[in-house]
């Protein structure tokens, strides 16, 4: 198993989050926050990334260049790994699944789901009260798939772990009635991790959503 050098990881984590803070990057993969903040200004210094505020809050970004640099970090890893068919295999499976988590949250978005009233109170206290049971079936079978995939990924790539513990994380949020914790874009919501994965998978194939 290949874990990967904390420089890569530094930088992939802005990709994978979108635009992060350094406490956020450092938190994902489990680096300490002050080396991570220290690496990204000499990172910035090379043009890898950008800093912006929002409100007092300073936030990083890739730039082009930046992209290109940690795409091509990312296939020479899954490459010295042997993990490349492994890592093209993945991003297939997961976005076999990627359709029916989007619908699933996108019906909980537009209140399109079956009503709420089916859980809490009304079936005396269930789990996840106030989230229809539907959409936890749903969110529960992408979990189990998410499971799947990263299961075969850490073998050879153990940064892959993250995105399941994440995942898993959020998901005991909601069942346990929280539901802001499906796709809240404040919190390390299911929606953005799973978009984190889909993500992480695509630039470490070189690839856009579009393609």
């Amino acid at each position: 198993m290949t874990d990967s050098a904390p420089e890569l990881l530094a930088l992939h984590a802005v990709r994978v989050l979108g635009a992060p803070t350094s406490q956020d990057s450092a938190r994902l993969f489990g680096l300490e926050a002050d080396w991570v903040e220290e690496c990204l200004l000499d990172q910035e210094a090379l043009g890898l990334v950008r800093r912006t505020r929002w409100e007092s809050t300073q936030l990083w970004s890739l730039t082009e260049r930046g992209k290109a640099v940690n795409e091509s970090q990312l296939r020479a890893e899954h490459a010295s790994a042997g993990a490349t068919s492994l890592v093209e295999w993945a991003l297939e499976v997961f976005e076999s699944v990627n359709g029916r988590f989007t619908s699933a949250c996108t019906a909980w978005q537009l209140d399109e789901t079956v009503p709420r009233a089916v859980t809490g109170a009304a079936a005396g206290g269930s789990v996840g009260a106030g989230v229809p049971q539907s959409l936890l079936r749903e969110l529960t079978y992408c979990g189990a798939r998410l499971a799947e995939i990263t299961g075969e990924l850490t073998s050879r790539l153990s940064r892959f772990g993250v995105h399941r513990q994440r995942y898993d994380t959020a998901l005991e949020r909601v069942r346990g009635g929280q539901s802001a914790w499906i796709d809240s874009p404040a919190l390390p919501s299911l929606h953005l991790v799973w978009m984190g994965m889909h993500e992480d998978l695509l630039a470490s194939l070189s690839r856009s959503r579009q393609q």
